[in-house]
């Protein structure tokens, strides 16, 4: 398993092609195809799986929740700071503003408008600046 940052351990491909997969010793989708045995099609998407599951590593994380949100890549620090720059140190919705970039760490949090696991991108539209507090809240709101 990897450790990313402080969140949850990610589950690597047993085979060590690098690719996430939903429980440790599992496969990727790829890997599973050239392994010998009988397989069957995923009941979502019609890749060739195992026997032995009932859905593809996608598919399963899904049904899971949106585990893969732990996973998403990191905002480049030139977004992070045009973001910051564009709202003017400022949290969107209380108001809370901090003198400088460098003092923003820790007290203002990038936010997704439309929030990644529902598909919103990382893009400078779809980002907004929030206090640690007013994030955590819109979290527990939604």
């Amino acid at each position: 398993m990897a450790n990313y940052g402080n969140k949850e351990s990610v589950r690597l491909c047993k085979t060590g092609c690098g690719e996430i997969v939903s429980k440790v010793g599992r496969t990727c989708d790829e890997c599973s195809k050239m392994k010998p045995g009988p397989k069957h099609p995923c009941d979502r998407c019609g890749n060739l799986i195992p026997k032995t599951q009932k859905r593809c590593d996608k598919h399963w994380l899904e049904a899971k929740g949106g585990s893969r949100a732990a996973i998403r890549p990191r905002i480049s620090r030139e977004l992070r700071r045009q973001v910051l720059l564009r709202d003017k140190l400022t949290c969107v919705s209380c108001g809370l503003s901090v003198a400088s970039i460098e003092k923003a760490r820790g007290v203002l949090v990038l936010d997704h408008i439309v929030s990644h696991v529902s598909g919103g991108p990382t893009s400078l539209d779809n980002l907004q600046t929030m206090c640690a507090k007013c994030n955590r809240a819109k979290w527990l709101w939604n």
